[in-house]
């Protein structure tokens, strides 16, 4: 909601709704294309988010169909439930993986997608092990369609914080190139074509102009009024950083306008909330099926969320921020490089990890308190939420909220509840900021 109506009006926004609209359209072009792929002679791959390479993908002319986006797309379409039901019906448990089961139920549907029509069955899977539920589906996929399966191994940094050795990261670079070399020959073998670097180059370049804007994107929200909320128009950037189609002139068209939108957000002054009160954190993977319902709870209080750690590390360009930047003249060896440097910092000690994310979200972006978001389905992700509230509590004196919902799963999501503690935590915050106008709290 714009905080000056005549003012905006009168400078005549020329780029808002870009990030939305281009993400619909984004996604448009991607069903167009796998819909509509055997009948064209190319061939479809099914990948898990965690090994995301549409650049080595994209030079076989290999269009990919992605778990978690498919999910979280049906999440948000409220479409989640009748595929997670089938995949239950099938023996998996209430308690695992919401993303694994929609598109498990998906393919026990015949790939019937509500939206989108009949999806092609794959040629191949990719999982990896950035996350067991990631090799479990493309097994899946290999034991339902009889197609190869390949699992990347992603090595998480063996050093404590957020070092590594020259030594160590080299090993591990080699380590990946080697697995990426294996599935760019298996890539040959399915569509019969040669490995086409200079179309991977290609694709590498236009990646790396893009992740430069998605640093500008997120960089923005450290102005004063938050220009987006990073749980609505982030997670429409994420959607798009992830996209299949990444690297490809769309894809960096859509990037450049949604950085244009939020420039100009800035400009004129427009920002999610009328009257920003609370700048917050927050950190957990999102509840995609009541997205909205979730942000109306904080924007009811003027509350906005400047800053997302799940979005920034899985946003596909977390590496970027520090600097990172890929060499299209080396296009498998920037993609193995791409893949080491996004890995998670410390999954060994998600304690310390989690804390630094939410610390550095707090201080780069100004905010005044957490929300932390507890999944049911993803107990990995959530692992340590209650220790990283009490040190942010009582170690660092930061108002903070534990939260628990699911990820695409909406039978998890009671509103009334939510709104409850939402409610709660917003006005105590409230009441803190009052008593240290006063002088009341140090």
């Amino acid at each position: 909601m714009p905080g000056d109506q005549s003012s905006q009006a009168s400078a005549n926004p020329s780029y808002q709704g870009a990030t939305r609209q281009g993400s619909k359209a984004l996604f448009q072009e991607w069903s167009q294309e796998v819909v509509h792929a055997k009948e064209q002679g190319r061939s479809v791959a099914h990948c898990a988010l965690g090994c995301h390479i549409p650049e080595l993908l994209g030079a076989f002319d290999i269009v990919s169909i992605v778990y978690e986006l498919n999910a979280t797309q049906l999440a948000a379409k409220k479409l989640a439930g009748k595929y997670i039901s089938l995949a239950e019906d099938q023996g998996y448990p209430l308690d695992s993986c919401s993303y694994g089961k929609c598109h498990v139920g998906l393919q026990q549907s015949g790939m019937e997608h509500p939206t989108f029509g009949k999806l092609p069955t794959p040629d191949m899977a990719i999982g990896a092990t950035r996350c067991a539920c990631h090799v479990n589906l493309a097994e899946v996929s290999r034991s339902q369609y009889g197609i190869p399966s390949l699992v990347v191994d992603l090595p998480n940094n063996r050093v404590m914080g957020r070092a590594t050795t020259e030594e160590a990261y080299q090993a591990d670079r080699r380590y990946v190139l080697a697995q990426l070399e294996a599935i760019k020959e298996v890539c040959e073998k399915v569509t019969g074509k040669k490995f086409d670097p200079d179309k991977m180059s290609e694709l590498i370049d236009r990646t790396d102009k893009g992740a430069l804007l998605y640093c500008r994107f997120v960089e923005l929200n450290r102005h004063r009024p938050a220009p987006y909320d990073t749980l609505l128009e982030g997670l429409n950037l994420m959607a798009i950083t992830n996209s299949p189609l990444r690297g490809t002139k769309l894809w960096l068209s859509v990037m450049e306008n949604a950085v244009k939108e939020m420039e100009e957000r800035v400009r004129l002054g427009i920002s999610p909330v009328p009257n920003e009160a609370f700048r917050l954190v927050f950190d957990g993977v999102p509840c995609y099926s009541q997205i909205s319902t979730f942000t109306k709870l904080f924007h009811k209080w003027n509350a906005v969320f400047p800053y997302a750690c799940y979005v920034s590390m899985v946003g596909g360009f977390g590496q970027w921020e520090t600097g990172f930047r890929s060499d299209p003249a080396r296009p498998l060896e920037s993609l193995a490089e791409m893949l080491v440097a996004n890995r998670r910092p410390n999954m060994l000690d998600p304690y310390s990890d989690k804390l630094y994310h939410v610390l550095r979200g707090v201080e780069e972006y100004h905010c005044d308190g957490v929300v932390l978001h507890s999944v049911k389905s993803c107990r990995p992700e959530s692992t340590a939420l209650a220790d990283v509230r009490e040190a942010l509590m009582h170690d660092h004196h930061i108002p903070t909220v534990l939260l628990e919902s699911d990820l695409v799963d909406a039978r998890y999501f009671s509103e009334a509840q939510m709104k409850q503690r939402v409610d709660a935590f917003l006005e105590s915050m409230g009441q803190r900021s009052e008593r240290r106008a006063k002088g009341a709290v140090s």
